[in-house]
């Protein structure tokens, strides 16, 4: 994993972070003094601070679907264990509070029937937000 973050108000920061054997990254979330990165085939959802110093790695019991970043907030979105590839998407959730290293919230992704997911965000008040491909915000 590299990671070159670059600002025109602040010193460009990068660093290197070896990942074992294997290990591919498969979604990248930069937040104001993180950066995330979900790897597989381990399913590790691994958290770095701009300086490169790890904060974190947490295991994820579904693979990835996406990772959002805003301020000091990650979500963490995933297929449900179990969930087959070409089977109706059955997601789930998690927003973590970065700076204080806790797991805020938890819980299944709405989706329509028959939808699938198209975006995910995470709003002003700091709510996670998705839009499905029925419309459905």
């Amino acid at each position: 994993l590299w990671v070159h973050a670059a600002s025109p108000l602040f010193k460009a920061t990068s660093f290197e972070h070896a990942l074992p054997e294997g290990e591919v990254v498969e979604a990248v979330a930069l937040g104001r003094h993180f950066v995330a990165a979900f790897t597989s085939p381990l399913r590790v959802l691994r958290v770095h601070a701009l300086t490169g110093i790890p904060l974190g790695t947490i295991a994820c019991a579904g693979s990835v679907v996406c990772l959002v970043a805003h301020e000091d907030l990650l979500l963490a979105i995933t297929r449900s264990p179990g969930t087959e590839e070409n089977a109706e998407p059955a997601l789930e959730f998690a927003l973590y509070g970065v700076a204080a290293r806790e797991r805020l919230a938890v819980g299944a992704v709405p989706l329509s029937p028959g939808s699938s997911l198209r975006w995910a965000g995470i709003s002003t008040e700091a709510l996670p937000v998705t839009l499905d491909s029925a419309g459905v915000l």
